[in-house]
């Protein structure tokens, strides 16, 4: 089985993780939701839909220094997503562009206790502090081209891992997988059991599902 914790483009596949925004109605897929960055100027909560049995996650939301949302709206409600993952158990998928140290400084204040995914994750010098923030690795389409990530992920232990096709229509998530298999050198049957297991450990309502 290919596990696809975060698309845009639900193709029914195997397992996926579809990620819908805040105000569109519920989908009849498992799915995470949030108020992306650069909807935080229309944040109204949504916290209804976080009961549903098919929602596994909240995300993608944080912070995003290259769009025009202030920040101080931005970090208000990237908290509020922060205290709706721990009040329903739910595990965060965080969007990050030049933005590390302000959703740093928000986990160091909430100690939240609910798993963060830094989903699309390409800024390789942050890799350290990510993992020593005990926050998991999301690998998407730029594995299949990016050198400086394809070296970053031998540094990656493979239960940090987790894999996406994000908003990339055309890339499979197969290719994304057989990638890393060569890159880390490990047997494609491995990479997929390991993923397996830490789905079932991040995503419980899955797992129970």
């Amino acid at each position: 089985m290919f596990l696809n914790f975060h698309t845009h483009f639900s193709k029914n596949k195997d397992f996926e993780i579809l990620n819908l925004n805040a105000n569109v109605n519920i989908s009849k897929y498992y799915f995470s939701i949030a108020y992306h960055p650069k909807d935080a100027l229309n944040f109204q909560g949504f916290s209804e839909k976080l009961s549903f049995e098919k929602c596994v996650a909240i995300g993608e939301c944080g912070m995003d220094k290259n769009i025009e949302i202030p920040l101080e709206v931005q970090e208000k409600v990237f908290t509020e997503h922060v205290k709706l993952s721990e009040k329903f158990e739910l595990p965060l998928i965080i969007h990050c562009v030049k933005a590390w140290n302000e959703i740093l400084a928000i986990k160091t204040k909430l100690n939240p206790k609910q798993k963060w995914i830094f989903h699309g994750f390409r800024k390789t010098s942050l890799l350290d502090s990510v993992l020593k923030n005990d926050i998991l690795i999301g690998i998407g389409p730029a594995i299949l081209f990016d050198q400086k990530l394809q070296k970053c992920l031998l540094d990656i232990p493979l239960e940090k891992i987790l894999i996406e096709t994000d908003n990339n229509e055309s890339t499979r998530i197969e290719e994304i997988y057989l990638k890393i298999s060569e890159i880390k050198k490990v047997d494609i049957e491995i990479l997929k059991t390991q993923i397996f297991s830490t789905f079932r450990e991040i995503f419980t309502k899955w797992q129970n599902g």
